[in-house]
């Protein structure tokens, strides 16, 4: 999982009280409780804050989620929280999956030292990660199961019959999913990684005509 930046939690509420009132000028007041740590999750540093707001003689309190990019190990090539942030976006203008309503996007590493979005929080689950399964199809048959909730790549057929999933269409521009292959020049195997590329090769060049 990401290795979290350590920060003063006082900062770090003064610095949201800030940005915060910069994004909501018409506030009266806003008051912040120091952020707590979510649970679950491993792609960026996830917290809850819940800020009471007054605002035209009324006080309110929201209940969001801040999620800042990881700066330190990262589980994705690509850890842009801004992508993240869009997708979720897209997804629930669509309406074909319960999202959490995007409120705001920053991109500016300066308020916390890495850009970060807040989103509403939505009572439901919380995962807790016990083992970790990568055949694209056993995570599927799980999920049509009942057993969790997962986000797979589209990938070719054959599909297990009878799924009940949802799929659902990315935002363009999107990135593809990547796979390559490594191995040694000096390999004993050599022959047979040669037929593998080969192979590999020629059902591209097929699906590609198709």
């Amino acid at each position: 999982m990401p290795i979290a930046v350590r920060r003063d939690p006082a900062e770090m509420r003064a610095a949201m009280i800030g940005w915060l009132r910069a994004r909501m000028p018409e506030g009266e007041t806003i008051d912040l409780p120091l952020l707590r740590v979510a649970e679950g999750g491993s792609s960026s540093e996830t917290l809850f804050l819940d800020p009471v707001i007054t605002q035209g003689g009324v006080t309110r309190e929201e209940h969001w989620v801040l999620r800042i990019q990881a700066t330190g190990y990262q589980v994705y090539q690509d850890p842009s929280v801004e992508r993240q942030y869009r997708v979720m976006k897209a997804v629930g203008i669509g309406g074909r999956a319960p999202v959490p309503r995007m409120v705001w996007m920053e991109t500016d590493p300066a308020v916390l030292g890495a850009p970060f979005f807040v989103m509403e929080r939505v009572d439901g689950i919380v995962p807790h990660e016990r083992f970790e399964l990568n055949a694209l199809n056993a995570i599927a048959v799980m999920v049509d199961r009942g057993l969790g909730v997962s986000i797979v790549p589209d990938y070719a057929q054959p599909w297990p019959e009878g799924l009940q999933l949802v799929r659902m269409p990315l935002p363009q521009p999107s990135e593809p999913r990547r796979i390559g292959t490594v191995w040694s020049r000096s390999t004993v195997r050599i022959r047979l990684v040669t037929v593998l590329l080969a192979e590999a090769r020629a059902a591209m060049t097929t699906k590609s005509r198709v």
